[in-house]
């Protein structure tokens, strides 16, 4: 069948046509992902622009609108604004017809590969894990929960950079997956002692008025010393005779860990810490 549209190869006069988006065929769901994301984003922003547009009806017989084939992996939607419809059309026609999108083809190209190694780089790192037993690494360096990622400390970050190296590189030593399942412990553990302290003072109430002088019986619970660029400084965690939960932050050091005290000091803050309420002092006079 002889064909008399204005898109067929012969026809096209790129002058006539305003490139849109790129689009990835050859990829499935989820190394698609962002990419076709964006691509659909800039078909849908132009086509919020022109009322009415939609894809050409004309008889082509395959993925590319211009000569049919229905090969194409990667294709460009160029808007002919004279019939206010759009055109799908694959690389090698673009290029035929000097479209002036190579560039644009290449690095679509470029980054669909980059998604397909990096799928296959998953895939075999989930299964690494699996086999070793580490699955809560795996799960630990996909959350996707930025509230979640927020919280993470040094042992979830560091298996975040494990698991990513694995990913990229494909392989993991003997010695990484012990210090792995060691940091696992660790989390598991820290758990354990944030359900322990709740258990201990999550009834923890503030204590006193900011800015005035307040009487405290207290135990100390922990105490640890360091140097700063203004000398020694003690940091104390301490629990009243109600559980409350009091903190000094200074250069006095008031007893070791387990002493009972009474001392006499000014509230400064009453705050909140991993869900805890904890009254911080300063100027403490251990009586």
């Amino acid at each position: 069948m002889t064909r008399t549209d204005a898109h067929r190869p012969s026809a096209i006069k790129p002058s006539d046509y305003e490139f849109v988006a790129i689009f990835q065929h050859d990829l499935d769901a989820v190394e698609a992902g962002w990419l076709q994301a964006q691509a659909q984003a800039d078909f849908d922003s132009h086509m919020s622009c022109h009322p009415g547009a939609q894809f050409s009806q004309h008889s082509h017989g395959g993925v590319c609108m211009v000569c049919g084939n229905s090969n194409a992996l990667t294709t460009a939607v160029f808007y002919h604004p004279a019939s206010n419809v759009y055109v799908r059309m694959g690389q090698d026609c673009a290029a035929k017809v000097e479209m002036g999108v190579d560039s644009l083809f290449r690095r679509a190209r470029t980054e669909a590969e980059a998604l397909r190694l990096a799928r296959a780089g998953k895939l075999r790192a989930q299964a690494l894990l699996r086999e070793a037993g580490l699955e809560q690494a795996w799960a630990i360096a996909q959350e996707t929960d930025e509230q979640v990622r927020r919280g993470y400390k040094y042992e979830e970050a560091t298996i975040c950079d494990i698991v990513s190296k694995l990913v990229r590189y494909g392989s993991i030593s003997e010695a990484q997956t012990g210090f792995v399942r060691k940091l696992l412990g660790q989390i598991d553990a820290r758990a354990q002692r944030q359900a322990d302290y709740m258990a201990r003072h999550g009834g923890s109430q503030h204590v006193g008025v900011i800015g005035d002088r307040h009487s405290f019986n207290v135990t100390i619970r922990f105490v640890k010393g360091f140097e700063s660029a203004f000398g020694m400084l003690f940091i104390h965690v301490m629990d009243d005779q109600q559980g409350n939960v009091i903190v000094y932050k200074g250069s006095k050091e008031l007893g070791e860990k387990g002493a009972n005290l009474s001392l006499v000091a000014t509230v400064a803050e009453h705050g909140e810490r991993e869900g805890v309420r904890q009254t911080v002092i300063k100027r403490p006079k251990v009586a």
